[in-house]
C-alpha cells in the first residue's frame, strides 16, 4: 500500500495507523468507548437473525467451539451503530426482501461494505474469546497479529463511513446466485467463510452471495462468466455449496497481492490498485488440483472423500451431467447432508 503525503498527515491516516483494539474502542471508527457512546454492533444483523431463525442457533469458529448468533456481538460507538451501519443494513435488508435481482442491482462496494464488516466482525469477536477455556490459558482465539494482517481491509471499510473511491479494478469479486429456498427456514440460511484469504459465501432464502474481499476482482474478471453463466438458473443449495467450493478453492491458488495507491483530496479517499500482472509473465492462479480440491469440496457439502472422487483424478459434480447439461436438484425432494 503506497501512501501519498497528504494521507499520511490526515487525521484520519493517524487515527488508522493509531489502530486500538479492545472492549473499550470501536471496531469499525476505532474511537474510545463510554458509558455516553457505547453501544454493541451485531455481526449478523438482527433482521437477518430474526427472519431466519437464528438467535440460539450455533456458529463454529475457528477453533471448533460454538456460539450462539446473538451473542456474536462486538464493541461500536452509538454514532457507527445507529447512523453508518444502521443505513447499511437498511439498505440490504431492503434488497434482500425484494430477491435476488435486486441485491444485484446493490452497487459492489455496498456489498463489499457488508460481507466485509461481517467478516471482519468475526475475527473481532474471536479477539475475545479464549482459545482453549478448559486449560486456564488467556491465549485468545485470534490473535492482535492476525487482526493486523487485516489492516488494509478495515481501512476500506471506513468508505462506510467516510467517502472512499476505488479507481480501476475494484478490491474485491461478488458473485450472487438465484437459489431454491427450502421450507424449513432453518435450512434456508448457510454460512461459510474462508480463513486469511477474505472469502465469504452466505446463503439467505433464495439469495446466494460468494465474495472474495481482496483478489483485486481477479476472480470477477476471469470467472465472471462461469458464475452468470448459473444467473438465471435456481441452484439447489447443494449446488451453491460447489459453486463456493470452487471461488473458495481458486482463491487460495491466487500468487499475486494487490497493491493499492492511497491519496487523499476534496474531503475523500482515492484508491487507485496497480496493475495485478506487474512484470511478470506468470499466471495469476496456480495449477488446479482435482485431489486438493475434492477435500475442498467434501468440507462444503459434507459428504466424504469417497464419495466426491471416487477414483483417482474424478470430481463429482452436481451441476452438469454427463452431456454437460444443467442438473436439475429439487430443495424438497433430494436431500443433503
Amino acid at each position: 500500500m503506497q501512501l501519498s503525503d497528504d494521507v499520511k498527515d490526515s487525521d484520519f491516516y493517524r487515527a488508522f495507523e493509531r489502530k486500538r483494539y479492545g472492549l473499550q474502542t470501536c471496531f469499525l471508527c476505532s474511537r474510545r468507548l463510554t458509558k455516553k457512546n457505547r453501544s454493541d454492533e451485531h455481526v449478523f444483523p438482527k433482521w437477518l437473525q430474526e427472519r431466519f431463525g437464528l438467535w440460539d442457533q450455533q456458529l463454529v469458529l475457528l477453533n471448533g467451539s460454538s456460539i450462539p448468533y446473538r451473542q456474536l456481538v462486538i464493541p461500536c460507538c452509538a454514532e457507527c451503530n445507529n447512523e453508518d451501519l444502521s443505513q447499511l443494513e437498511n439498505t440490504v435488508r431492503i434488497a434482500v426482501e425484494k430477491g435476488v435481482e435486486a441485491v444485484r442491482d446493490l452497487p459492489l462496494l455496498t456489498l463489499f461494505q457488508w460481507t466485509g464488516k461481517i467478516y471482519y466482525g468475526l475475527l473481532y469477536k474471536e479477539y475475545f474469546l479464549r482459545r482453549n477455556r478448559a486449560d486456564g490459558s488467556k491465549a485468545t482465539i485470534v490473535t492482535r497479529d492476525v487482526l493486523e494482517r487485516f489492516k488494509l481491509h478495515h481501512f476500506f471499510l471506513q468508505s462506510i463511513k467516510r467517502p472512499i473511491e476505488f479507481h480501476g479494478a475494484f478490491p474485491a469479486s461478488r458473485f450472487v446466485h438465484r437459489l431454491q429456498s427450502p421450507k424449513d427456514v432453518r435450512r434456508q440460511f448457510n454460512f461459510r467463510d474462508l480463513h486469511h484469504f477474505l472469502g465469504l459465501s452466505i446463503q439467505l432464502g433464495g439469495v446466494g452471495m460468494i465474495a472474495v474481499l481482496q483478489d483485486g476482482g481477479v476472480q470477477a474478471d476471469i470467472l465472471g462468466d462461469t458464475h452468470r453463466g448459473y444467473y438465471e438458473l435456481e441452484l439447489h443449495p447443494l449446488q451453491f455449496a460447489e459453486m463456493t467450493a470452487r471461488t473458495f478453492y481458486k482463491a487460495t491458488l491466487m500468487n499475486r497481492t494487490p497493491k493499492f495507491t492511497i491519496g487523499e483530496g476534496n474531503e475523500r479517499i482515492t484508491v487507485i490498485q496497480l496493475p495485478l500482472m506487474g512484470f511478470s509473465a506468470r499466471p495469476v492462479y496456480d495449477e488446479w488440483s482435482d485431489a486438493h480440491y475434492a477435500w475442498v469440496l467434501s468440507e462444503h457439502t459434507r459428504y466424504p472423500r469417497d464419495v466426491i472422487s471416487p477414483a483417482p483424478g474424478q470430481v463429482v459434480t452436481w451441476l452438469r451431467n454427463d452431456r454437460g447439461d444443467f442438473l436439475y436438484l429439487d430443495v424438497e425432494r433430494d436431500a443433503w447432508p
